[in-house]
């Protein structure tokens, strides 16, 4: 992403604002996902802890996932490197916004 890019500038505003970042996860049910073993990867790549992560929406194939708004670029940073535990799963943000805020 560009800093000069408008969208990219209005989207780090929203996520001020609205306090959650929505991003996802190629792996779902049929790979096994369930919460635990979602928060405990993503706490792991991502370098943060439990509270950081928000409302889980497991779907077959995929998991969408929010992160609270302080430590997503962090976050974003730190899962965007590859995983040698984890080669195949890649961490991105969703395409659409988050709803709700995460946790306290």
């Amino acid at each position: 992403m560009v800093a000069d890019d408008p969208q990219h500038l209005l989207a780090v505003l929203l996520e001020a604002v609205e306090g959650a970042v929505l991003f996802e996860i190629n792996w779902g049910h049929r790979g096994g996902a369930t919460p635990q073993r979602l928060l405990a990867m993503l706490c792991r790549r991502g370098d943060v802890t439990s509270r950081a992560i928000g409302t889980m929406e497991i779907g077959l194939g995929s998991t969408t996932f929010e992160v609270a708004g302080p430590v997503a670029a962090q976050f974003e940073d730190r899962v965007s490197e590859p995983d040698e535990r984890d080669p195949h799963l890649h961490v991105r943000r969703a395409r659409r916004r988050a709803s709700r805020a995460p946790r306290d």
